[in-house]
C-alpha cells in the first residue's frame, strides 16, 4: 500500500510539473504570435514561428500553421487540436475563440491574442502564488504521514521493539495493515483537498 502511495504521489508531482511546463510554453508561444502579428506577419507564419517549446504546443501550432496556409478555418483547427491536448485544452480554446472573434468582427487579431497572453500570464502567476501558499499544508501532510514511522523508530530505539509486535503477532499485523491503510487514505484525502484548492 505504501509503495502504491509513493508511486501515486510521484506521478502526481510529475503531472503537475508537466502541466506547468505546457502552460508556460503556450504562454511563450502566444506572446510570439502576438508579436509576429503586430509586425505584420501572416497568421500562418506567426503560428509557425511560435511552434516551438513542448510537444503539445508544437503539435497544435504546427497544425494551425499548415492548415492556415491551406486556407482552413484556424478557429476550427485550434478547437479540434485543443481536445487532443487536455492540459492546455482550455487555453487553446480561448485562443480559438479570440481568433473566431477577429474573423467575425474584423477586430485586430494581435490585440485579441495579446489579451489571451495577458490572461494566461495572470492565471499562471495566480497558480504560482496558490502553489506557494499550499507548500505549508503539503509539508504538514507529509510530516503527519511520517509520524507513525517515526514512532516505530523511536520505540525501536528505546528497546520497546514495536516492529516485532507489528510483524510477529496477529493483532500487531492487523494494526500494521490498518495503520498503513489509514496513512494512505489520509495522504490521498489531503492531496485531493489541495488539488481542489489549486487553480
Amino acid at each position: 500500500m505504501l509503495g502504491c502511495l509513493v508511486t501515486q504521489q510521484v506521478r502526481a508531482a510529475t503531472r503537475r510539473r508537466q502541466a506547468r511546463a505546457e502552460v508556460a510554453a503556450l504562454l511563450d508561444a502566444v506572446g510570439v504570435i502576438a508579436a509576429e502579428l503586430r509586425a505584420g506577419v501572416h497568421p500562418a507564419n506567426a503560428a509557425q514561428a511560435a511552434a516551438s517549446g513542448t510537444a503539445a504546443v508544437h503539435r497544435v501550432l504546427n497544425a494551425v500553421a499548415v492548415g492556415a496556409r491551406l486556407g482552413a478555418q484556424v478557429p476550427a483547427l485550434l478547437a479540434r487540436h485543443a481536445s487532443g491536448e487536455p492540459v492546455i485544452a482550455a487555453d487553446v480554446a480561448r485562443l480559438a475563440g479570440c481568433w473566431a472573434l477577429a474573423e467575425r468582427h474584423g477586430t485586430a487579431l494581435a490585440d485579441l491574442v495579446d489579451a489571451v497572453r495577458v490572461d494566461l500570464d495572470a492565471r499562471q502567476r495566480l497558480a504560482g502564488q496558490v502553489g506557494a501558499q499550499l507548500a505549508g499544508p503539503r509539508a504538514t501532510a507529509t510530516v503527519l504521514a511520517g509520524l507513525p514511522l517515526l514512532g516505530i523508530a523511536l520505540g525501536q530505539g528505546v528497546g520497546a521493539n514495536p516492529w516485532h509486535v507489528l510483524s510477529a503477532t496477529p493483532a500487531g499485523q492487523a494494526l500494521l495493515v490498518l495503520g498503513a491503510g489509514l496513512i494512505c487514505a489520509g495522504v490521498t484525502w489531503s492531496g485531493r483537498i489541495m488539488a481542489k484548492a489549486a487553480p
